[in-house]
């Protein structure tokens, strides 16, 4: 240590009766930082982890963070899909009808019913299905699987629009209101079909010419998924259109 004859190092202020030990005063700014650095040197001191370790740190639990919430988020998306998938598709409920304007008749051979109109060339002529989704999601029915636009004689399908109640919406066809756009049935609920037959002139409708129809192949979204389903008619009933 520096010699106490310096006076810009240290400075005596007093001395007692206990062995000649002094009490002194630190006085330079070098001296002071010298001393600490020897303390410090005798304890331990836990290291600070430099700001490169603490980012890389942060970023890992992060990346963890988001890796749990991803793996969450997939688990629920797959059990909502899945739920989708599973789904029963809509039935028939099932009311069968021709429309007012076709005065038909029914014909049973066997098992089998045929409910046959005339053909009335040049007219729509149309037959109603009432069915219900007895899924436990909703279901929108987006049209047809095969439209026939582009052919002579055009199949159009179109879906009453939502009653104040089941039973309104259980009531007959021809108090309902019908439209062609994609149209939602809720869980357990029940909707009025109707498809319409564009029927071609005279020509293309002579005696013995038939068409009929035992199902309806409905192009469905669940959900986000889209899928066909194939509506079966009840006691294996045909909707049959004759020629005159």
């Amino acid at each position: 240590m520096r010699s106490d004859q310096d006076p810009q190092l240290i400075s005596l202020i007093g001395r007692t009766g206990d062995g000649g030990r002094a009490y002194v005063q630190v006085m330079d700014a070098e001296l002071r930082d010298t001393i600490l650095a020897m303390v410090l040197d005798e304890v331990a001191v836990e290291p600070i982890a430099p700001p490169a370790r603490r980012s890389r740190r942060r970023l890992w639990i992060s990346l963890v963070i988001a890796a749990v919430l991803l793996a969450a988020g997939t688990i629920t998306s797959v059990s909502i899909g899945s739920r989708y998938a599973r789904a029963t598709a809509l039935e028939c409920a099932c009311g069968l009808a021709w429309g007012p304007t076709q005065p038909g008749r029914t014909v049973r051979a066997g098992p089998y019913t045929a409910m046959i109109a005339t053909a009335r060339p040049g007219h729509v002529q149309s037959f109603y299905v009432l069915i219900t989704n007895p899924s436990s999601v909703t279901q929108t029915i987006l049209g047809l699987r095969y439209p026939d636009d582009g052919t002579a004689e055009p199949v159009d399908l179109a879906v009453a629009r939502r009653g104040s109640s089941l039973l309104d919406d259980q009531q007959e066809y021809d108090t309902r209101h019908f439209i062609s756009a994609p149209v939602s049935i809720e869980p357990h609920g029940v909707r009025w079909l109707r498809v319409s037959i564009h029927t071609a002139s005279a020509q293309l409708w002579s005696r013995g010419r038939e068409e009929w129809w035992d199902n309806l192949v409905l192009r469905v979204r669940i959900g986000w998924f889209d899928r066909i389903e194939t509506l079966g008619f009840a006691s294996r009933t045909a909707f049959v259109l004759e020629g005159a």
